[in-house]
């Protein structure tokens, strides 16, 4: 076990089991538990966020103790520990700033404020962290992923980050310093509806976005090389993104006209309503057509290498792809 990993079962791991064993037979769980501090930490300390979460959820006791309980995910090469402890963060540092390491953190609580000693993990998720107002220090975080954090506004110093997951954060209004950023996900982020920055910004690869209905205007995406539109009602106009390799269109019922999309090499519709045209579709490489109901005709994507139907009523006539096959 090298060193970083002994310091690291240093600082996470659980305390030892209570002494004298605890008479508990009478007792139910989450009531032995709300009483006993350190049965809770002890016990806490194998289970796995959802699974703490469970718990918390089954007294009211419980959910009170929550709110002074720092939760860690720490991840070492193979060593993963999950932990729960009321103590500061200043307890990682050494750890954190040990070179040549990929620490792999996950925060999940109320008591957490100050996140500046951690811009040098590699991998840090901070998930339901309330009092996180500042993350001007993670700009050199690798992999980074930021839900319910509702105190978080300022996400400017994060361009550098490689990889961005924004989850429920309605704090977020400017997201034009993030252009740069090589895999994105904004996920019910509703005060985000400006995207227009990133028109002028090349380093994006991968964007996703999820039930943003704020963002209405995706012409400068253009230059994205796979982008995934998910329950955005907002956008209606889709010609702006020909040159996106590959392109997902789910459930954005807006979006009537295609025509311009001839280009994209590998296009997926999933349950688009409003779209009913696709003859323009048959310079496209891969087509997956899904739940589209307004489609009736398909005769014009004889050149398309390859096509995949999935419960799509309106569609009766393959007979043009001759013995090729199409998945229906």
């Amino acid at each position: 076990m090298s060193s970083a990993q002994q310091r690291l079962e240093q600082i996470a791991a659980p305390a030892a089991p209570p002494s004298p064993p605890l008479a508990a037979a009478a007792l139910t769980l989450p009531v032995l538990l709300a009483e006993r501090m350190d049965v809770t930490r002890y016990l806490l300390g194998y289970l796995k966020p959802r699974e703490q979460r469970r718990l918390f959820n089954t007294s009211p006791r419980l959910a009170e103790m929550k709110k002074h309980l720092l939760f860690w995910k720490l991840t070492l090469g193979q060593c993963k520990i999950f932990y729960a402890q009321p103590s500061p963060l200043s307890q990682l540092e050494t750890l954190v700033h040990d070179p040549g390491q990929q620490l792999h953190i996950r925060l999940d609580g109320d008591t957490i404020t100050d996140v500046s000693a951690l811009g040098n993990v590699h991998t840090l998720s901070l998930y339901g962290c309330p009092g996180i107002t500042d993350v001007s220090a993670l700009g050199d975080v690798h992999t980074l992923t930021i839900k319910n954090c509702h105190g978080i506004t300022d996400v400017s110093a994060l361009g550098r980050v490689d990889t961005l997951d924004l989850h429920f954060c309605d704090g977020i209004t400017n997201v034009s310093a993030l252009g740069s950023v090589r895999t994105l996900s904004l996920q019910s982020c509703q005060g985000i509806k400006d995207v227009s920055a990133w028109g002028s910004m090349h380093g994006m690869q991968t964007l996703t976005v999820y039930h943003c209905h704020g963002i209405t205007d995706v012409s400068a995406l253009g230059s994205v090389r796979t982008l995934t539109l998910h329950l955005c009602g907002g956008i209606t106009d889709v010609s702006g993104l020909a040159c996106v390799q590959t392109l997902t269109l789910h459930l954005c019922r807006g979006i009537t006209d295609v025509s311009g999309l001839g280009s994209v090499r590998t296009l997926s519709l999933f349950d688009c309503p409003g779209i009913k045209d696709v003859s323009a579709l048959g310079g496209v490489h891969s087509l997956t057509l899904y739940v589209c109901h307004g489609i009736t005709d398909v005769s014009a994507l004889g050149s398309v290498h390859n096509l995949s139907l999935f419960n799509c009523p309106g569609i009766k006539d393959v007979s043009f792809w001759g013995k090729r096959v199409v998945t229906v």
